[in-house]
């Protein structure tokens, strides 16, 4: 299936959207926070990294993660917790957070998400129900692609988070590549 003819669910304050596999813009005044989780298949070493944008989709903040050994779920995991913590930390009050990974997002929007038997599930769970407007939503994999760039950054910097203020050369093809295909969701 060619990436244009793609299309995802996507649940926002739970009405369901469907979308293309172009970005999701967050409604007016609020972020959108991409992140993607990336595993070597080789070493089995993984990294988590995310970006937040504005409504226009424009660049606000970016982060990456060295994880050491670790599996897709994991890092996946990794990279939500420490997007939310670092919107959390910037002081955004209205945040969507969009993954690409559906058993991911299956164990964060759980009716049991906080009683879950994984950490870092209840960690997110704790960072969702604190006094912001927070949502979570799924997105197709060809959606992602500048939160894939950031993660697969290489960053070794012993387990601490990397923020970077300003887009990364790396990215900014798939920045300006989305710009003018930003999905709003309403």
């Amino acid at each position: 299936m060619e990436a244009s003819q793609l299309t995802y669910l996507c649940c926002y304050n739970g009405f369901q959207h469907r979308s293309s596999s172009h970005i999701f813009a967050a409604p007016s005044g609020w972020l959108t926070l991409n992140i993607d989780g990336s595993v070597s298949t080789i070493s089995s070493h993984g990294s988590a990294g995310g970006l937040i944008r504005d409504s226009e989709g424009s660049w606000l903040t970016g982060f990456n993660r060295h994880l050491g050994i670790t599996t897709p779920l994991q890092a996946e995991l990794w990279a939500i917790h420490e997007g939310l913590l670092l919107a959390w930390s910037i002081g955004f009050e209205r945040l969507q957070c969009q993954t690409d990974c559906a058993e991911a997002y299956n164990f964060i929007t759980s009716s049991n998400a906080n009683s879950s038997s994984l950490t870092l599930v209840r960690a997110i769970s704790r960072l969702a129900s604190r006094a912001w407007m927070m949502d979570f939503c799924l997105i197709c994999r060809v959606a992602n692609e500048a939160a894939d760039s950031i993660s697969k950054i290489p960053t070794y910097f012993g387990g601490s988070t990397f923020i970077f203020s300003d887009a990364l050369f790396e990215i900014i093809f798939c920045l300006l590549r989305d710009i003018p295909f930003v999905d709003s969701i309403s």
